[in-house]
């Protein structure tokens, strides 16, 4: 059974992409004086395999404004496709950087800290003029009888960048009729995140063996 709740002069490349991850990252002003630069609206999809929960897949889409500097800058040929070259200067230049801030994704499994070490899987694309960022978060919860309970919450803490959780693009994928499923949407703070900011959205995954 699957339940949905809610509650609530000109640069080159490299320096074009420093400044995108100075906007993204920077952490020298005090966040009191910072405010966001960069809008990202998200979806996610919750990943299962035989034993439970796999990992959470990300689709990030940008404000118009990160989406025209990615095209001057990477699609050359302006052809508005990424190629695998131009992905891997996006992911270098405009990506790597966000491990040091766990990709900005903050996880606790049954109210534990979960470490956001890597992701997998990055792909970089252009839809209907809009840069879009994939990636995969492993996060291998395995499933019983008992309910587990992983819970998220996605934010940037320098404030530079505003992260959005589009309710509708909440998901998940694999072999789901094996478990029991429920998701609610509310605020960080309420998912277990009390240092979060007052506004990020905060996600609740419950699963077990059916």
């Amino acid at each position: 059974m699957i339940l949905h709740q809610k509650t609530v002069c000109k640069s080159t490349f490299m320096n074009s992409l420093l400044i995108s991850a100075l906007l993204l990252l920077a952490t020298c002003i005090p966040p009191v004086y910072a405010h966001p630069h960069v809008f990202v609206d998200y979806g996610l999809t919750f990943v299962f395999d035989q034993q439970g929960l796999a990992g959470i897949a990300f689709d990030w889409a940008f404000d118009e404004m990160f989406t025209q500097m990615l095209v001057e800058e990477v699609d050359l040929n302006h052809d508005q496709l990424f190629d695998s070259r131009e992905i891997s200067k996006i992911k270098t230049g405009a990506f790597d950087n966000l491990a040091n801030h766990a990709y900005f994704t903050h996880v606790l499994v049954n109210g534990q800290p979960y470490p956001v070490t890597e992701i997998t899987s990055f792909h970089a694309a252009l839809k209907d003029g809009q840069a879009h960022y994939s990636f995969f978060i492993p996060c291998h919860v395995h499933a019983g009888k008992i309910p587990q309970k992983v819970s998220l919450t996605v934010y940037d803490p320098t404030y530079y960048s505003d992260l959005s959780l589009i309710s509708e693009k909440v998901d998940y994928r694999g072999p789901i009729d094996h478990f029991s499923l429920r998701h609610e949407e509310t605020l960080a703070q309420d998912a277990g995140f009390p240092q979060a900011p007052l506004l990020p959205d905060g996600i609740i995954l419950e699963f077990q063996i059916k």
